[in-house]
């Protein structure tokens, strides 16, 4: 068996041609070619030797061209123009000969002395984009070069050419422009440039040199381009080569790719030190702007991993992206690498060893480390991206703790390179890293009452006492933003307001109603519809726009004018025609409800009422316009998901016409009173037989069958189950489980996937196959076979190996997360908890399996959003083998454990 391995690296590239060389041929075939070979001796090749390159290859009327760095073959094209200008001076114009030059820097394949790759064909497709006697250039050389020669290429735009997928940036130097440039220097004379040659002459050689090039060369290593410093830096190794690795050119053309934003000598100099390094180790970038973190010697590649994605996002505050690990730069996923996720960096919990970012094993296991929820008080933790923990216990008092912690972490000489802050980690038992804390978290007792404004003081020194619960720690980032825009909101409101935000899940918003009022919504599919749904619940709501705050995880930034705006809503406003894609708030699996959709259809009198609850209730075939209104506007004030709370409905349309504007919380059609008849004694009196809605009918028929399937089910807790599944939203269904127990589930894709997750739930929570009652509105018929038949789901019984899609009961959105994609490849060991409501908690790189078990289920039973509801977790998986058959609620024994 043999191998080849495909030799790359970075370089500059030209290309050149000479324009109309077939006519020029074909009128004087020996002149022109005369012309060619005297213009090769006297101008272009002492030019390229004097600037650092090399003859590719000639293809009669051309030349390909490699440099070692950009501002050398810049500078060798501008030469080559300028002495072409000067040497074409004396020439008639129908027999001078004009290049087109083209320049790139990109990745190349060596293949001999040849080169090939897409380097090379972008600069061959600028060369023909070019004009005669100018120089085009690459987006990417434009940016190497840009403060380092005086020259200023015009921005020709995006252009598609043959055989490059991607639109490639161009910038042009014309010939007009270049023959305004000072006339170059011959090197070794003070003479002027000779004339140009005419067919019969062949001029003495003139060597010229770029006057850049003298200047470059005093400015030192700085100011040299991207692939000049590679150079630079590979001569500076001790073991010099005469090229670059093809990791290192591999690795510095990612970087550029990635950031694009940072200096060409900081990404030489972190790949230096990076190929320097120990095994294990990796590299890591933030997305679209400067910054590189690479770290080493770690016992493995995936916690080398781990490790550098924590550091780069603590130091940076950014999500960053793995650009290398080991000797291998990480796949692009179409030329993009994608940023990841660090758990620990953004973890608010109880001090927890296992839970601390980027420190060695070593560190960890210092006493004072392990030990520290069991030492005295006052104390704190202060942190730094480098492996820096600094703990001060006992102290005398909590602020004189977190001053003493952060001076001792700043004044580590560990900390630089690559220098910043530190930052706190913990006050007392309480993680606050997420905080970004530089200064004391607690406030100075000895300092004289300030007359500042509560919302200075609130974004100023946000409080949270080391004893509160994790989502407390979100408040003090999170407060400070409300108590600005809404200082009128109760400390207990705003307190309520930011505490159930942080419970909820993704994706989630959060809008605030000058001056004193709020909304949050949540389970959105995307943050666009999240930020949509909730600034129109809010106006909705009370009566006037809102301004957002918070989208996910991330808190909206202040203007710079200083003033909060707020958003109008068009839907919220609108007043046409009855239209399901004009309702405000709703999700779209309501708007396509049927009814909602046919409601244009019915005939009769008909109205719509709302909630900002993204609730719509609708009454059509009524005896009235006004019973139609009170139908609806009744059934909405009394939807038992509510039980009143968040204030009365509005109606939404009477008739076809949307009246949401109006704002009505009454109906809108006054009550007509029909004249007397003359009624026989047989007759029934209109209101002695009352009129079901819907809704009733509904809940009977489900009644009826909850009652028959589960009849030891409270009357109570059955009907409170029949009016909760009616009001849910689609796609839904409700499962029993004989002989007194139900699980509902809503907000599904379809039918089939509410079906499947609602049966998977029912019996992870009671332990045994559960019976199908109702998809949507749909009720099971009881005259069917299997009827009372349970249904065994096989995604509970599964103990094979961890596979995203064998979980069951959770959304897609949940599988996608990138801690259970990657649960696979993470470090053990680790292991995963989980709840019928749908959630999943990983631990991963516990120091024991045993951590890990607690670690998982210790997050998913104190899950906020659960707040204990439906009972314990169970644990999913112990390392990558599942056992959530066995239904275990602790963790197991280690010989358990090990088997």
């Amino acid at each position: 068996m043999s191998s080849s391995i495909v030799e790359r690296r970075l370089a500059a590239i030209i290309a050149m041609d000479v324009v109309g060389y077939s006519r020029l041929m074909g009128v004087d075939e020996v002149g022109t070619l005369m012309a060619l070979k005297a213009h090769r001796a006297e101008l272009l090749d002492p030019t390229i030797k004097d600037n650092g390159g090399r003859v590719v290859k000639t293809t009669g009327d051309g030349l390909l061209l490699e440099f070692a760095s950009i501002v050398d073959a810049i500078g060798c094209a501008i030469a080559i123009q300028q002495g072409m200008l000067a040497r074409n001076a004396s020439v008639p114009a129908t027999e001078q000969i004009v290049f087109r030059i083209g320049v790139n820097i990109g990745d190349i394949i060596i293949d001999g002395d040849d080169i090939l790759g897409d380097g090379v064909n972008v600069a061959a497709r600028l060369e023909a984009l070019c004009e005669p006697g100018g120089v085009c250039i690459s987006r990417a050389a434009n940016e190497q070069i840009r403060d380092k020669l005086r020259l200023s290429f015009a921005d020709l735009g995006e252009h598609t050419v043959k055989n490059i997928a991607r639109a490639i940036g161009v910038f042009g130097l014309a010939a007009k422009d270049i023959a305004a440039l000072p006339e170059p220097k011959i090197r070794g004379s003070h003479r002027s440039l000779p004339a140009g040659p005419s067919k019969s002459t062949v001029l003495a050689p003139a060597h010229v040199a770029y006057p850049w090039k003298r200047r470059l060369a005093f400015a030192g290593l700085a100011f040299v381009a991207f692939a000049a410093c590679l150079g630079a830096w590979w001569m500076r190794r001790e073991a010099a080569t005469t090229a670059p690795s093809p990791l290192a050119s591999q690795l510095l053309l990612a970087l550029q790719r990635h950031s694009p934003g940072s200096l060409a000598n900081a990404r030489i100099d972190e790949v230096s030190a990076y190929a320097a390094s120990p095994l294990h180790r990796a590299l890591a970038a933030p997305r679209g702007r400067s910054g590189i973190w690479h770290t080493a010697n770690w016992p493995s590649r995936e916690i080398a991993e781990e490790k550098a994605l924590e550091k780069c996002l603590q130091f940076y505050d950014e999500p960053c992206a793995l650009i290398a690990a080991d000797d291998g730069v990480t796949p692009a996923d179409n030329g993009i690498w994608p940023v990841r996720d660090a758990p620990r960096v953004r973890y608010a919990g109880v001090f927890n060893p296992e839970r601390v970012p980027a420190l060695r094993q070593e560190t960890l296991l210092r006493p004072e480390i392990a030990e520290y929820t069991t030492l005295a008080g006052p104390k704190a933790a202060a942190f730094h991206a480098t492996g820096i923990l600094i703990l001060v216990t006992a102290a005398a008092s909590q602020r004189a703790a977190e001053e003493k912690a952060l001076k001792d972490c700043n004044a580590d000489p560990a900390r630089n390179p690559p220098g910043g802050p530190c930052y706190l980690y913990a006050v007392q038992n309480r993680v606050v890293l997420p905080l970004r804390l530089t200064a004391p978290m607690t406030p100075d007792s000895t300092a004289a009452p300030a007359s500042s404004s509560a919302a200075d003081v609130a974004s100023a020194n946000p409080v949270i006492s080391p004893r509160q619960s994790p989502a407390d720690v979100f408040r003090a980032a999170l407060s400070a933003a409300i108590t600005d825009i809404a200082p009128a909101m109760s400390e207990q409101g705003r307190l309520a307001t930011v505490t159930g935000y942080h419970a909820d899940t993704s994706h989630k918003a959060l809008a605030v109603h000058p001056p004193g009022n709020s909304w949050r919504s949540a389970d959105w599919p995307n943050e666009s519809a999240a930020e949509q749904g909730v600034l129109e619940a809010c106006q909705l709501r009370y009566g006037d726009p809102c301004v957002l705050v918070a989208v996910d995880d991330r808190i909206q930034s202040k203007p710079s004018g200083g003033y909060w705006q707020t958003r109008p809503m068009p839907r919220a406003a609108y007043d046409g025609p009855f239209d399901p894609q004009q309702i405000p708030l709703l999700r779209d699996a309501m708007r396509q409800r049927q009814d909602v959709v046919d409601y244009r259809k019915k005939d009769g009198p008909k109205a719509a009422a709302v909630h900002p609850w993204r609730r719509i209730f609708i009454t059509t075939g009524a005896a009235s316009q006004h019973d139609a209104e009170v139908a609806a506007l009744a059934d909405c004030n009394s939807d038992p998901t509510r039980k009143g709370q968040d204030g009365r409905c509005w109606l939404y349309a009477v008739g076809d016409q949307v009246v949401l504007r109006k704002r009505l919380q009454s109906a809108m059609t006054p009550a007509v009173s029909a004249p007397d008849a003359p009624q026989s004694s047989n007759s029934v009196k209109p209101d002695a037989v009352p009129r079901k809605s819907p809704a009733e009918i509904f809940q009977a028929a489900l009644s009826s069958l909850t009652e028959d399937l589960a009849p030891a089910m409270p009357d109570n807790r059955r009907l409170e189950q029949i009016m909760l599944y009616h009001a849910a939203t689609s796609h839904k269904a409700l499962a029993v489980h004989p002989p007194a127990d139900s699980w509902r589930s809503s907000d599904w894709p379809n039918e089939a996937a509410a079906e499947q997750n609602t049966l998977e739930a029912c019996q992870m929570r009671y332990g045994d196959p559960c019976i199908l009652v109702a998809i949507n509105e749909k009720v099971q018929d009881s005259s069917s076979t299997g009827y009372r038949r349970p249904r065994s789901m096989p995604r509970v019984a599964y103990d094979g190996l961890f596979d995203p899609q064998q979980i069951p009961f959770v959304r897609e959105a949940t599988r996608q997360r990138q801690d259970v994609v990657n649960y696979r490849t993470g470090s053990n060991p680790k292991a995963v908890a989980v709840h019928p409501w749908g959630r999943v908690f990983i631990a991963t790189g516990a120091s024991s399996q045993r951590t890990a078990q607690v670690a998982a289920l210790a997050d998913c039973n104190s899950d906020p959003s659960r707040d204990g509801k439906d009972g314990p977790c169970w644990l999913y998986a112990v390392d990558d083998q599942v056992v959530l058959p066995r239904r275990l609620k602790e963790p197991l024994s280690a010989a358990s454990a090990t088997r």
